[in-house]
């Protein structure tokens, strides 16, 4: 590491307090504004985390804001455009020839979290010089020592973050194998193995229900289903292979890519079924769906939470009266950066309950396969229900902390898997699978929760909390700008991101540090 006390940039730069000239890592700052001269792109991967604070030279630390500044108006990040953001007093064509030597020189493929930790590290010394000094001006005014050493232990409190925690890759396991069950598990091990089990399990589970006839079933076979993650994840993809797989892919019993506008129009498309219909509503998209939902006086929700339980329900106006009897299930994908949204006021009153989930593993990539091979030749049949499955279910809420809903859900599971297999009886003893799959249900929700705002500010307020509580529970410190990417603020827009940050610290939700760059948890909320 390369410390000096004495700037070496052209004059004009020494605009630094004593705290911030006693640690300089000239080096480090260099190759780091160099690197990102050369290659801007790293402003979001390697330098993702850097500040302005972690320049401690004035000039350097004005052209790191303007590229950043630059980045996020979608402008050109070179020479030219920070000189002329940067330059003071009119000197544009000096610093942008400086700017351009410090690129021409640069090696960006040579950057890597070293540099960035480097920084850091003499960010902290240079904070913790600033602390002491004024501590120790505080003390020589007279101050009250207790009130000094509360701030000084706040402040040094605040450095104990640990900043590049954050640049490790996100890690989220999938779906316990655990969960498989039966015949269909082994159709997932042979058949759907290049899907994540969140996603190939959960369309499996939902797409078998439907083959399942109404009549003379022990157990509801409908469910409702999610696959939750990324773009480009395989959403759409597992759900085109697996009804491929059962054979299901052009059966009526689909509704594939079904978009309906109302509750009246998904009832007039299934006006003219056949006696003791199933279908799968599957619109491929879910957001659709929920954004119909949150229309005013929008029926579809109603409609669609009433099918999870029955399969005949009245309703319409006087002149437009319909009559649904089909047992309906749910299919499609949600964006999980977009799940909080599409989950929101209209949806809270039990439909989001009425779902299953698959949440996309991380880090996790698909590659696009076309379907090889023919469908599986299937002949599921009902089956009776012994009166030790009840207790088992009893004992998983009572016990294990199961919610009723998502116990519900598990049975669904179990009878459907045990359909498939040809059992003759299911018992207690064959629900372990069922278990697992509650289990991580329960996990899914701490990570998929609904966003019951109804205006910005509180979907704002909603997704600001969550996040924290997903990503540091315990209070840690995180910058404002990770935050602010962590929950895509930019679509509510800085006004509102601002505005509902300082109402939150206000309400003691969350604490912002002295220069609210960094944000945590108030752990009594």
């Amino acid at each position: 590491m390369s410390l000096t006390t004495i700037s070496r940039e052209p004059r004009g730069s020494q605009e630094n307090s004593s705290a911030t000239c006693y640690f300089l890592s000239e080096t480090a700052e260099r190759r780091a504004l160099g690197a990102i001269l050369k290659k801007p792109a790293l402003l979001d991967t390697t330098f993702a985390l850097l500040t302005v604070d972690d320049f401690g030279d004035d000039r350097r630390r004005r052209c790191f804001r303007a590229a950043c500044e630059l980045r996020d108006e979608g402008e050109p990040v070179d020479p030219q455009t920070i000189a002329s953001r940067a330059a003071t007093n009119g000197d544009v064509a000096r610093l942008e020839a400086w700017l351009t030597d410090l690129r021409d020189g640069a090696v960006a493929a040579g950057i890597t979290q070293k540099t960035v930790a480097e920084l850091k590290q003499v960010t902290k010394k240079r904070k913790v010089a600033a602390l002491t000094d004024k501590a120790a001006k505080r003390s020589r005014a007279g101050d009250d020592p207790d009130e000094i050493a509360a701030e000084l232990d706040s402040g040094i409190s605040e450095l104990r973050y640990n900043p590049t925690e954050e640049t490790a890759p996100s890690q989220r396991p999938d779906m316990p194998d655990l969960c498989l069950d039966g015949r269909l598990g082994e159709i997932y091990q042979r058949r759907l193995k290049t899907f994540p089990l969140a996603y190939a399990w959960i369309t499996l589970l939902v797409v078998a229900g439907v083959m399942l006839e109404r009549l003379g079933a022990g157990l509801r076979t409908n469910l409702f289903g999610a696959t939750v993650g990324p773009t480009d994840s395989g959403k759409t993809a597992s759900m085109e292979h697996t009804c491929r797989v059962l054979g299901m892919f052009d059966d009526p019993r689909l509704l594939r890519d079904a978009k309906f506008g109302s509750g009246e129009g998904l009832a007039e498309a299934l006006a003219n079924v056949e006696p003791n219909a199933v279908r799968l509503l599957a619109p491929d998209e879910l957001a659709h769906l929920t954004a119909k939902m949150a229309i005013d006086r929008s029926s579809l929700a109603a409609i669609l939470n009433t099918a999870y339980d029955r399969d005949v329900q009245q309703g319409g106006s006087r002149g437009r009266p319909f009559t649904i009897d089909t047992r309906l299930s749910v299919m499609g994908g949600l964006v999980e950066d977009q799940f909080g949204d599409n989950f929101g006021a209209a949806t809270i009153g039990g439909f989001y309950d009425r779902f299953i989930f698959g949440l996309c593993p991380q880090p996790s990539q698909y590659l696009y396969r076309p379907f090889e091979g023919r469908a599986e030749v299937m002949n599921p049949f009902h089956m009776p229900i012994n009166a030790d499955v009840w207790d088992a279910r009893d004992h998983w809420v009572r016990s294990e902390g199961i919610k009723p809903r998502v116990a519900t859900h598990a049975l669904r599971v179990a009878y459907i898997c045990g359909a498939f297999d040809g059992r003759s009886e299911l018992r207690a003893a064959d629900l372990g699978p069922a278990l697992e799959f509650a289990r991580y249900q329960m996990r899914a929700r701490t990570m998929l929760a609904p966003n019951p705002g109804e205006n910005p500010d509180a979907k704002c307020a909603v997704s600001i909390l969550s996040w924290l509580q997903q990503h540091a529970a315990n209070g840690e410190w995180v910058s404002r700008r990770t935050l602010h990417k962590g929950i895509h603020a930019e679509r509510v827009g800085p006004l509102v991101f601002n505005r509902t940050l300082k109402q939150l610290a206000f309400n003691s939700e969350i604490a912002l540090n002295a220069g609210e760059k960094k944000i945590r948890l108030v752990k009594a909320c």
